[in-house]
Parts: C-alpha cells; sequence; structure tokens
C-alpha cells in the first residue's frame, strides 16, 4: 500500500545552506553510483530528525559563541534543554 504525497510549499533556502545539500548529494552519487536523494530530500531526511530540544540547544550555543561567551558542554546543555522543555510543555500545555 503506497502512502498518499502531501504537497509541499517549496521551501527557499540562503544559498550557502542549499550548497550544503547540493555537495552532499553529489558526494553520495559519486559514492553509490549515482544513486543518492536529491538535494531537497536529503533536507527533508535532515531536518526529519531533529528534535525541538536540539534547535533550541544549537541556537543558544550560536549566540553565546558569536557574543564571545563560552558555551556550555554540549551534551549537558542539551539535556539542560530537553529537560528545560518539557517542565514548560507540563506548565504551559
Amino acid at each position: 500500500m503506497e502512502t498518499p504525497k502531501t504537497e509541499m510549499p517549496p521551501l527557499l533556502l540562503p544559498p550557502e545552506i542549499q550548497a550544503t545539500f547540493e555537495r552532499s548529494n553529489t558526494f553520495l552519487r559519486r559514492k553509490y553510483d549515482g544513486v543518492a536523494p536529491s538535494a531537497e530530500q536529503l533536507v527533508i531526511f535532515y531536518l526529519s530528525g531533529v528534535e525541538a530540544h536540539e534547535i533550541v540547544a544549537n541556537l543558544e550555543r550560536q549566540v553565546l559563541q558569536v557574543s564571545g561567551k563560552t558555551p556550555p558542554d554540549q551534551d549537558e546543555h542539551l539535556l539542560q534543554t530537553y529537560l528545560d522543555m518539557e517542565k514548560d510543555a507540563e506548565l504551559n500545555p
């Protein structure tokens, strides 16, 4: 049984981000004899594996780095962000 496909609006990415997925596609096509997901499919694949707490923790780390501050240990920060978001969800259903 085939799963029906949902139409999605196009996702416009900045050129440097699009280039990252295109490089990945090119590498995979070479490595696997021309068989690889498209750059667009790789974006969906990548994003489908990311949890909300990972997005928040990574953004916070980038802000700290850009502002010249040393971010906390990545594993500890990721866990704390997860716990904070779980608590927030309980308090704000």
